[in-house]
């Protein structure tokens, strides 16, 4: 193959992951939960793996500096606008995950409180020491499902 022709590959995967990856950033801005994401990030998963073989081929190709300039400035300007996009991806997907651990703490926190919690009075009258003569009360289970 030649190498405008895996140049112009490149490009073209490039510009369907840039696509994507858009869409799953504007997914990510809203406030509710995002259905679709879960099929936009499988195939961002399987275009990412053509990207880099792609780019790969292209590291190991000795002809690319005989591709026409104008080409590869569009590859250049594709991947540059393409990685601007991950980095906001980056970061939204760092907020989604630490509101998840922040609401997670939360409901922990509240869990582990309320098992705290006693239904009586001690023997000198207050509540604080009355919790290590509780009946037993089994433990609080709490999960998240993978939805964003």
């Amino acid at each position: 193959m030649k190498a405008e022709e895996r140049v112009k590959r490149l490009l073209s995967v490039t510009t369907k992951l840039s696509d994507l990856v858009k869409q799953e950033n504007e997914l990510l801005a809203q406030d509710k939960r995002a259905r679709d994401l879960a099929d936009i990030v499988n195939e961002k998963q399987s275009l990412s793996t053509v990207y880099e073989q792609h780019i790969q081929s292209i590291n190991e190709d000795a002809s690319m500096s005989e591709v026409d300039s104008a080409l590869r400035q569009r590859l250049k300007d594709a991947i540059a606008g393409f990685n601007q996009l991950l980095a906001e991806n980056k970061i939204r997907l760092e907020a989604k995950i630490h509101a998840s651990k922040h609401l997670f703490q939360v409901i922990s926190d509240c869990a582990r409180d309320r098992l705290n919690e006693t239904g009586a009075y001690g023997e000198n009258g207050t509540r604080e020491n009355a919790a290590a003569r509780q009946a037993y009360r089994p433990p609080v289970s709490v999960g998240l499902n993978q939805e964003l």
